[in-house]
């Protein structure tokens, strides 16, 4: 039996329920995955890698049990799979594990603007073809981890600030993607391309 994505998402402002059924819509076209969707950050608790390849984390929550937590990270470094969305790295940021997972911790956004998002010089074996483009969504700025790799980032007044970064943890694999404030990010084609090959590389497919 293939392995299904299990997509975590919750909110009504942040994220909204459309950006939540853009996603939804984006994920889906991926029409050779099984899909779980689930509201509640306690069905990490029953994680298993021989059912799940990889876990979407899309909400703003204040808290997770050490239980959930512990269950996450045993998922990653076993092998699995972790793709985090925007809001979800401003989530739990009093906790130190859960910010070493990710990679980095959300500090701070300015106001909803447009502004162009670039890859880096080298894009590695993870993504390919996915040209510089513009947006306009909420930025958030990042306090992150020193083992990171930084693949498409945006120029800010004193800093390139990361939109797309990746890690590794043990036998896992994460991925976060900054963007996802404005429901129409996820209509955008390159978001597309770096969701799907994101997947991919989480997947062991590429």
């Amino acid at each position: 039996m293939k392995k299904k994505i299990l997509v975590i998402s919750a909110g009504l402002i942040h994220p909204s329920l459309l950006c939540r059924i853009n996603l939804k819509k984006l994920l889906k076209g991926r029409l050779q995955e099984s899909f779980e969707f689930s509201s509640s950050i306690s069905r990490l608790e029953t994680l298993s890698n021989k059912e799940t390849a990889v876990v979407v984390l899309y909400f703003h929550r204040k808290e997770i049990s050490d239980s959930a937590l512990k269950a996450l990270e045993s998922f990653v470094e076993s092998g699995g799979g972790l793709l985090a969305l925007h809001s979800a790295s401003a989530s739990f940021k009093q906790n130190n594990r859960y910010f070493k997972l990710l990679g980095g911790r959300f500090t701070n956004h300015g106001r909803i603007s447009s502004f162009k998002v670039e890859p880096e010089s080298d894009q590695g074996e993870i993504f390919q073809n996915i040209t510089g483009f513009e947006t306009r969504d909420e930025l958030y700025i990042h306090q992150y981890t020193e083992d990171i790799t930084v693949h498409f980032s945006t120029e800010t007044d004193d800093h390139r600030e990361p939109v797309v970064w990746t890690r590794k943890l043990s036998k896992g694999k994460i991925v976060y993607f900054s963007l996802g404030h404005c429901a129409s990010v996820w209509k955008h084609p390159n978001v597309k391309s770096i969701m799907y090959q994101g997947l991919d590389w989480l997947e062991g497919i590429k």
